[in-house]
């Protein structure tokens, strides 16, 4: 913490891996279980800690979304990028034979050899 923003974090308190979409459905998994068991044989003991628990959760699930949908737009990204160095392999290699390539032997033309 600085004097200036009490809030600001050091780098290495922050993660440096980026989750796999699998890693979020795991993550939203566990916390749809533990959902499931509050609702089925959970107490709540302490109003105020409940809310809190329950923002936290809305909050978890809100990152994952956004986490999920920033690793889409990634992975679509790659697919355009694929999709544009296939096309332009394509254009490269069309672009190399003339019509004069095709058309020098007559019976190729007509199906004779």
């Amino acid at each position: 913490m600085t004097e200036n923003n009490q809030y600001q974090s050091e780098p290495e308190d922050l993660p440096l891996t980026v989750p796999f979409r699998d890693d979020i459905l795991l993550t939203l998994e566990e916390v749809r279980i533990d959902l499931v068991e509050k609702c089925r044989y959970g107490r709540i003991k302490d109003p105020e800690n409940e809310k809190i628990r329950l923002l936290r959760i809305r909050t978890l699930v809100h990152v994952c979304q956004v986490m999920a949908g920033i690793l889409k737009e990634r992975d679509l990204d790659d697919l355009q990028e694929r999709i544009a160095a296939l096309e332009a392999s394509r254009v490269n290699r069309t672009s190399r034979h003339t019509h004069a390539d095709y058309v020098r032997d007559p019976c190729t033309i007509a199906g004779g050899k």
